[in-house]
């Protein structure tokens, strides 16, 4: 299925880790799709994630516990 926006594939990001099962199969995915590895995994805590968000943004960030 083609993107309505397409420039919304250079912000676009879909990763998984440790999948398996029914549906585990990544022969359907998007091409840029990325496998994390434990290291990368480990990373992407909600407050990293918030970070990066907030740094590009330009927003102020904060520190609270959602």
């Amino acid at each position: 299925m083609p993107w309505r926006k397409p420039e919304n594939k250079k912000t676009a990001r879909y990763s998984e880790y440790n999948n398996s099962g029914t549906g585990s199969d990544t022969a359907q995915r998007v091409k840029w799709m990325k496998i994390l590895t434990l290291k990368e995994r480990q990373r992407i805590i909600p407050k990293n994630v918030r970070r990066k968000f907030y740094e590009k943004s330009r927003l102020p960030f904060c520190e609270e516990k959602f």
